[in-house]
């Protein structure tokens, strides 16, 4: 199996156990053959633990391990702090990973298993959750291994069980993938030189928000697929407060400029829907989008997969609003219906 290198970026409102709790699962329950590195990327957090006590914790605690401490002058966000590690990483396989998760016996091997049957697959973890309290008392919730990670024409994101169709047929074998139009944003593997052959991540989108869904449009549309591992499972750490950001506005700001790059490159005619749900977002400017329309020009001439390809092979439940192939369809919103004109 490939070796793989493990990108962890953190802030500095990330507490020094929590990471530390992340790296110690990370290197109890992986295999050291297939472990070639964990790089962590300092975004920016000048806390005292965050620089040489965590250095000399590496240091003293994980001395056999390959870890590499890095550090960013500049607050980068997310995605790009993400995209500063996988350029610098040297397994053929790389997995980006929150700074406060917990991975579980057996998470790897399942998804280096899949993307070596077809290298161009993006094999992802379930996730399961911690909670924490206000005494620093940890309890661990197992999530279902059923699900299939989606998005709606708002690119509202989320999660959503299997149809009866495809549980019944995996009923044979209950470790089967779970094929999903969409992947979660972190614990999902992929080969680097097919990472970067699909354009990476968009240098131009800011923060972090929407990333997930531009990259599994292009991994379907670019000749590859998503698939969901009921056998790698990995844990979030939930914090009180932690979903607070949402509520910003400079951050519903960045995450309209994302999502605006995305349907303006990747929905092709049918980004009528999203603008229909997003109004708000017609006038916005989402910058250069060049270089992102010359990867998908790429992808379609090579794969001939286009958006109605994926709504018709890979995500059929997403529909049409209005009914199929609808693309005369004028929206008017009632409560609680939608038709056509």
């Amino acid at each position: 199996m490939p070796k793989t290198s493990i990108i962890i970026t953190f802030i500095k409102n990330e507490e020094l156990s929590h990471l530390l709790r992340t790296l110690h699962s990370v290197i109890q329950r992986t295999p050291v053959k297939l472990l070639e590195e964990i790089i962590l990327i300092n975004d920016n957090s000048h806390k005292e633990d965050h620089g040489m006590i965590l250095q000399n914790y590496i240091t003293t605690i994980f001395n056999e391990t390959s870890i590499r401490l890095l550090f960013s002058n500049d607050s980068l966000g997310l995605q790009r702090a993400r995209l500063s590690g996988f350029k610098l990483a040297r397994g053929e396989v790389i997995v980006p990973m929150d700074s406060h998760m917990e991975v579980q016996e057996g998470w790897l091997e399942p998804l280096l298993d899949v993307i070596q049957q077809d290298p161009r697959t993006l094999a992802s973890s379930y996730l399961d959750w911690m909670h924490i309290d206000e005494n620093d008392s940890w309890t661990y919730k197992h999530g279902p291994s059923t699900w299939k990670t989606y998005f709606e024409w708002n690119f509202d994101f989320g999660f959503q069980d299997s149809n009866k169709e495809d549980i019944e047929a995996r009923q044979n074998d209950v470790t089967a993938p779970v094929v999903s139009p969409m992947c979660i944003g972190s614990n999902w593997a992929m080969r680097k030189d097919v990472f970067e052959d699909i354009g990476a991540f968009d240098e131009q989108m800011k923060a972090w928000g929407g990333e997930n869904i531009d990259l599994a449009l292009r991994v379907w549309r670019c000749g590859g697929r998503v698939l969901n591992i009921p056998c790698s499972h990995a844990a979030h750490l939930e914090q009180s407060g932690q979903r607070e950001y949402r509520n910003n506005q400079d951050w519903s700001s960045l995450m309209e400029y994302n999502y605006k790059r995305i349907a303006e490159v990747w929905l092709d005619e049918y980004k009528k829907y999203f603008y229909y749900y997003r109004p708000e977002l017609s006038a916005v400017d989402a910058g250069d989008l060049s270089s992102r329309r010359a990867i998908k020009e790429k992808c379609s001439q090579k794969y001939n997969r286009d958006f109605s390809w994926f709504l018709k092979e890979v995500y059929p439940e997403l529909g049409i609003p209005g009914g199929e192939d609808n693309l005369a369809w004028d929206g008017v919103s009632t409560k609680p219906f939608l038709f056509a004109l």
